[in-house]
């Protein structure tokens, strides 16, 4: 053995004390081998197993680390139990406040009286807020809301690539060999891993049998086998097993975080309905996709993708009926097995992964993405269990930050909620107890006239409605002609017509002509889309007028807005009267500043992010008239005899369809041709928002119609009613104070100042995934029917 030759450094001394003199920097500042040695030497470092300066330095800053700051690992997840601690306190908090509104408007539940015409009391609050869609009724609301803030469990849907080393990766959180990591075993069903003080493994049979596993070794034995299959048969075929809950007594779970081990999306149809039906049952918080690195920062996007269009669609389905919908930003891509990349092209392969997945993921941050290796992170581990790689560490902090947006969030959603009713109840019950004074003769000539004025809004409002659709279908057709202009250059019809046999299907034993067609279709599908996507990341214009379009419906709904704003105050006698509202189809409205961008305030689920292109190009279009279009073509042809025709020359086939299909792209026609659709489907933003201002303008309209009309039922009892809704109107302006307390203290806001009206944004904005040239081809339901 080589003997090396110590030098002496300004830190080099034979004091054993001395090791508390190096610091970070010098350990930088090394640059050959001799001094790493002659540095691990007097620091006491083992430095077996690695071969590059680099990895070595890393090893001494985390033994410096460890001397300074103790176990990396125990800090942050002793850091997470106590947000944990700090998360239960507050949503006990707010779940108390819950309780008191709950009670307080039960309080003022008043039974029709014989004769009596309208309800009265919390009756007549709850019907006008379900008009508004403020609640959908009291009871469930508060139900709802309650069984949400009592969930302290943090969800981490977990899933990855093929050989990735997804189940390293969680068994190294756990720091014990949970999941099974041999070659080729996939999951066959959903697997619910958090914290217990004991292991115990409970399966849940589709039979509804129940069979519970407490011995480790028994886990490994006969559990694993299971609910972990190798073979291609087996994977096809639908477990018997509904779901597996996993309790160990690992340290990270201890706050409330569930890791839920998923099947690969993609794979085959019995896997797929598996993580389709958990995602659209359960609250999903946060994500963690883990990818195979060495496959020269390759992402398997297809599979990546099918997954983010379940997870958005099933969530939002669920956020429809209030629930908090999946926040894309709460998601971690671990770039595992990056020991296997080689240091020179590390940064292409990092940057060419970060891409991918921005073109896959909305609104992904650099930060998101982490390169990983399980190998080495468990090489330091079993050298000392305090050395916690730089890699692992930022996934640790990763997880932190997930678990910490998602209690926040939780809390948030609550708050806001209660906002909106106490803030709607409290405008209602003002209107009531101040028009209730009035006498019969000014009411009624007042009446009268917010009446017109609410009648003129609605005009108003369908009219903006109108000229924003015109403009949107006008963007559409401007889209439409550039793209085909693209289409007709000779390069890019090459580029989609010209096949080599590599490229086209394999045809498989037992396989027909419809199967062969429907996968050419995918195959020509997937280029067009690809040239599109070319087309837009070179020019940006479809991002560019989305936005524009966007901005100015976000302006139209703020105008509309602020009307129905004046009106409610003129209804309250709260300020001057406003002169009625008359639109001319040619009014261009300027909202203070005319340079400063007005922004609408979102509701608290609202997630407004702009889908990638990729991803907005690959989810699910309208198609029904193009597969009418395919078939009036003569490309729907059943004939067996195309089976052989295909089998003899592939690439002549698959040019001739693509030729074909690129001619019904290009054709004219009005706002049923394919390309129209698409881009009507594609641009997804504006259709959501024109939906807002559709369904919320005329619904707070209606309500403050139903709120006159009320008040005018009430005459009748005027003075029993107004001591009713004067004190119930107490009630709540306690709960008010209350809340806002709350917010100061927790959420940092003061959103009582003035008597603001939130319209609801819809949770789906941003967050409802965008469209796919090769499903509109191949899919046959409309955008508005899925979205729906």
């Amino acid at each position: 053995m080589t003997s090396v030759a110590v030098r002496h450094h300004p830190w080099s001394t034979s004091s054993a004390s001395s090791v508390c003199s190096v610091s970070d920097e010098d350990i930088k500042k090394v640059e050959d081998f001799d001094e790493i040695f002659d540095l691990s030497e007097l620091m006491g470092v083992d430095l077996g197993g690695l071969d590059e300066i680099e990895d070595m330095k890393e090893r001494l800053q985390m033994h410096l680390r460890k001397n300074e700051n103790g176990d990396i690992k125990a800090v942050i997840t002793d850091a997470m139990v106590d947000t944990h601690k700090d998360d239960s306190q507050k949503r006990e908090k707010i779940r108390q406040i819950l309780g008191d509104c709950r009670r307080t408007l039960a309080a003022f539940d008043r039974a029709e009286k014989p004769g009596q015409k309208g309800k009265r009391g919390s009756q007549a609050i709850e019907d006008l807020l379900k008009t508004e869609g403020a609640a959908k009724g009291f009871e469930i609301d508060f139900k709802e809301q309650i069984s949400s803030i009592q969930k302290g469990e943090c969800v981490i849907v977990v899933s990855g690539e093929t050989s990735a080393g997804k189940s390293s990766v969680l068994n190294l959180l756990f720091e014990k060999e949970v999941l099974p990591v041999h070659h080729n075993s996939c999951t066959s069903v959903i697997t619910r891993i958090s914290y217990g003080e004991e292991y115990r493994s409970t399966v849940i049979m589709n039979s509804g049998e129940v069979k519970t596993f407490t011995d480790p070794d028994r886990i490994k034995e006969d559990l694993w086998k299971m609910i972990y299959v190798k073979d291609e048969a087996g994977r096809d075929m639908v477990s018997e097993i509904q779901e597996v809950n996993m309790k160990i007594p690992a340290a990270i779970l201890k706050c409330g975080i569930v890791f839920v081990d998923s099947p690969g999306i993609g794979e085959n149809e019995a896997m797929d309905s598996v993580i389709a039906n958990y995602v659209e049952e359960n609250e999903i918080m946060g994500f963690m996709y883990v990818i195979k690195s060495d496959n020269s920062g390759g992402v398997e996007e297809d599979r990546l993708i099918s997954l983010v269009k379940l997870i958005l669609e099933k969530q939002n389905k669920k956020a429809e009926e209030g629930m908090m919908p999946f926040n894309p930003q709460s998601a971690i891509f671990v770039c595992n097995r990056w020991d296997l990349v080689s240091r020179d092209q590390s940064g292409m392969v990092y940057a060419n992964a970060v891409s991918l997945l921005q073109d896959c993921w909305p609104g992904l941050q650099e930060e998101q993405v982490i390169r990983f290796s399980t190998f080495r992170a468990e090489m330091e581990q079993k050298l000392d269990k305090e050395y916690i790689t730089n890699e692992y560490k930022a996934l640790l902090n990763s997880i932190r930050e997930i678990y910490t947006k998602a209690a926040h969030r939780r809390i948030e959603s609550t708050y806001r909620w209660i906002e909106r009713v106490l803030a709607r109840s409290v405008h209602h019950l003002k209107t009531m107890v101040k028009r209730l004074d009035s006498t019969d003769k000014s009411m009624e000539k007042e009446m009268t006239h917010t009446y017109e004025k609410l009648k003129h809004l609605k005009q108003n409002s369908s009219a903006v409605l109108a000229e924003l659709n015109t403009k949107v279908q006008e963007k559409y057709t401007m889209l439409c002609d550039e793209f085909r202009t693209e289409f007709i250059k000779p390069g890019t019809r090459v580029a989609l017509t010209q096949w080599i046999k590599s490229e086209t299907p394999e045809v498989e034993n037992g396989q027909t002509w419809v199967d062969i067609k429907e996968a050419i279709n995918i195959r020509i599908s997937k280029r067009i889309s690809d040239e599109m996507i070319r087309w837009e990341k070179e020019t940006g214009h479809f991002q560019s007028i989305e936005d524009m379009v966007v901005n100015d419906i976000k302006l139209q709904l703020r105008f509309l807005q602020d009307e129905v704003e004046k009106i409610e105050n003129e209804i309250q006698n709260n300020g001057p009267t406003t002169p009625d509202i008359v639109y001319t189809g040619r009014r261009r409205l300027t909202l203070g500043n005319p340079q400063q961008m007005v922004k609408v305030v979102l509701d608290s689920k609202t997630q407004d992010i702009q889908m990638p292109v990729r991803l907005a190009s690959q989810m699910t279009p309208p198609v029904t008239s193009f597969m009418k279009k395919v078939r009036q073509s003569m490309l729907w042809d059943q004939s067996e005899k195309k089976l052989q025709i295909y089998k003899d020359d592939p690439c002549k086939v698959v040019k001739g369809r693509a030729e074909k299909l690129l001619n019904l792209l290009l054709s004219h026609g009005k706002n049923d041709d394919i390309l129209f659709q698409y881009i009507s489907s594609w641009m997804n933003r504006p259709v959501l928002y024109l939906e807002l201002i559709e369904k919320n303008i005329p619904a707070l309209i209606d309500a403050n119609e139903q709120l006159l009309d009320h008040v005018a039922v009430c005459r009748v009892d005027a003075k029993e009613s107004r001591a009713l809704y004067e004190e119930m109107m107490e009630g709540l302006d306690m709960l008010k104070v209350h809340l806002t307390q709350y917010g100061q203290g927790h959420i940092f806001v003061d959103d009582f100042v003035n008597d603001q009206i939130h319209i609801q944004q819809d949770i789906r904005l941003g967050i409802t995934a965008s469209l796919k040239v090769s499903d509109m081809i191949l899919n046959s339901s409309s955008y508005r029917e899925v979205n729906r």
